[in-house]
């Protein structure tokens, strides 16, 4: 009653009934390298392309019916099923990466070494269940740069068709490649050295923001180091001044304008509204921009990490590193609940006064819940948001 996305998960997986029933069977969810061995199991049974893909598909839906019914009975916190969440991502890009690479090599010549790099949400280790997997695919030259780049596009392109956003749960974490340099333009995959290039030569001060997220997530573990060691010397390096400070400024500000969408309400959206996900994110971010250079302790991924860090280094004033805290929590959990409850991504609050009474009596408001919910998201974000303000034009943080 809680759920629509539990419902149509339990319809397709009725096997994993009994699980429900068991207390400890649900709270003994598998950490990462235990995820990735399972994705490998179930990959060995399946040597088909298509079984495979249907294996990886059953294999998220399980997990995510698994973690989404601990989080509606309270056994989980917004950070655990961010950090759950992430790894059952990884586990499941691994998966297809591997099986990817084997239809690939069935059908031509073996690809070269090749790489994940979560971005995003997903390199942080934050999901919300509504997320998608920012990610760039990135392979190692080892010969012949035409057949290592068309081998490369091949399983890129088989990676997208297993996890694309026709995946098990739609566009919710479903692989998105527009980070990439050149966007939709540009070649799905590249060399190292290819990204370097580009790095060197034509990386707008947004490009080089995104890479404070990159983090290895699937495939060959040197090449993902390499490649992560390589985005932080271009993100790290000396010269970030007011020029690239009014660029992301220029930035954020563009977003604010043109990405809320018109049929969801600016004034409760968890994501992009004043107070929101992303105002913390940007906020502490340029932070890290500002001072990641002289302070390796910042040089994180994480956006909560990012924050202590930055707190504890008297970058950034506890009143504001308190209030990011508890608007981000919140958002995060506003917007999670948002998703189990309606089994599609949505990031705004609804207007209809029964939906959100629904949403808000399921997040723990039992007295006035509409009017309970309503304020304290405006509560929260709005000293999110002045603390935003303070920190992203003012002089640094308001740190010691």
């Amino acid at each position: 009653g809680t759920s629509r996305l539990l419902g149509g998960l339990l319809d397709r997986l009725p096997a994993a009934l009994p699980r429900l029933g068991d207390d400890a069977a649900l709270a003994a969810f598998p950490g990462r390298e235990a995820l990735a061995a399972e994705a490998r199991r179930r990959l060995e049974v399946r040597p088909g392309w298509t079984e495979a893909v249907t294996g990886l598909h059953r294999f998220v839906e399980a997990h995510v019916l698994w973690l989404a019914a601990q989080d509606l009975v309270g056994g989980a916190g917004v950070a655990a099923i961010g950090e759950r969440l992430s790894n059952l991502a990884d586990a499941a890009v691994l998966g297809a990466l591997e099986a990817a690479q084997r239809q690939a090599a069935a059908s031509g010549p073996s690809p070269p070494p090749m790489a994940i790099i979560a971005m995003g949400r997903w390199g942080g280790r934050e999901l919300n269940y509504a997320s998608d997997l920012d990610a760039l695919v990135v392979y190692r030259a080892s010969g012949d740069a035409g057949a290592d780049q068309a081998a490369a596009q091949r399983v890129t392109a088989l990676l997208l068709e297993a996890l694309g956003p026709g995946g098990p749960l739609g566009t919710a974490l479903a692989l998105d490649l527009a980070l990439r340099p050149e966007g939709k333009q540009g070649p799905a995959a590249r060399s190292l050295d290819a990204y370097h290039a580009y790095w060197e030569r034509w990386a707008e001060v947004w490009e080089r923001q995104a890479l404070l997220r990159a983090r290895p997530a699937a495939g060959d573990p040197e090449l993902g180091a390499a490649f992560v060691a390589a985005a932080e010397a271009q993100v790290y390096r000396p010269g970030f001044g007011p020029e690239q400070e009014r660029a992301v400024r220029q930035m954020k500000a563009r977003i604010e304008r043109e990405r809320l969408p018109t049929q969801e309400d600016p004034l409760f959206h968890t994501k992009l509204g004043k107070g929101g996900l992303a105002d913390v994110e940007w906020a502490v971010q340029l932070c890290q921009l500002r001072h990641g250079h002289a302070d390796p302790a910042l040089r994180t991924p994480s956006t909560a990490a990012a924050l202590d860090a930055l707190e504890a280094a008297g970058l950034v004033a506890p009143a504001h590193a308190a209030a990011w805290r508890a608007a981000y929590a919140f958002c995060a959990r506003v917007r999670n609940r948002l998703f189990l409850q309606e089994g599609r991504p949505r990031d705004s609050l609804p207007g209809d006064p029964a939906a959100v009474t629904r949403l808000a009596r399921s997040l723990g408001y039992e007295a006035s819940p509409r009017s309970g919910l309503r304020e304290d998201y405006r509560r929260l974000t709005r000293r999110a948001r002045r603390s935003f303000e303070a920190v992203f034009y003012g002089d640094g943080g308001g740190g010691a």
